[in-house]
């Protein structure tokens, strides 16, 4: 009997994270996902208050095709405050995404150094260059946070429960 569209692709709950949706009670791991939290919410809010300013930012990379522009840094804006509420909630999925972000930014970062452009990061807003970081601290800042995405994402994985096992069904012509 067919149970949703996961058994029908053969997965199983656990493959798919349905059994520990929420991370752990545990004081530590709260805590760190609270702080990674709160800087992807002050980040994207601060890329919220101007726009226009973390377009031309986004621009300044040279990656991202001119008329994308606007398009790719409303999706990083939203994407970091989904993930930051997600991870204030205790989502697992916001661990996992937020560690996925932090690793594009630290891509975006190494080209930029490799390139040596000499451009502010972005990455708390826009603003003039005294007060903005250089790329080389950003990255440092970014895999500081992929580390606590790490760390949280293995802290809060399921112990006890076990993979279940699958089944071969043999066919009529002894095929398996």
């Amino acid at each position: 009997m067919f149970r949703g569209w996961a058994s029908f692709f053969g997965w199983s709950q656990y493959e798919l994270g349905y059994r520990n949706t929420l991370m752990s009670q545990s004081f530590v791991p709260r805590v760190v996902a609270a702080g990674l939290g709160s800087v992807l919410l002050w980040a994207g809010t601060a890329k919220l208050l101007d726009m226009n300013a973390f377009v031309g930012v986004v621009g300044e990379f040279g990656l991202v095709w001119e008329p994308l522009l606007p398009t790719v840094a409303w999706c990083v804006v939203v994407g970091e405050l989904v993930l930051g509420v997600g991870l204030w909630l205790g989502r697992r999925w916001a661990s996992l995404g937020a560690g996925g972000l932090v690793a594009v930014f630290l891509c975006v970062l190494g080209y930029g150094i490799l390139l040596g452009l000499d451009i502010e990061c972005g990455c708390f807003g826009s603003g003039d260059k005294s007060s903005g970081l250089t790329l080389k601290q950003a990255a440092g800042i970014d895999v500081l946070l992929l580390g606590a995405c790490v760390w949280l994402r293995w802290s809060t994985r399921p112990r006890g429960a076990k993979r279940p096992e699958r089944v071969v069904i043999e066919k009529k012509n002894g095929e398996t």
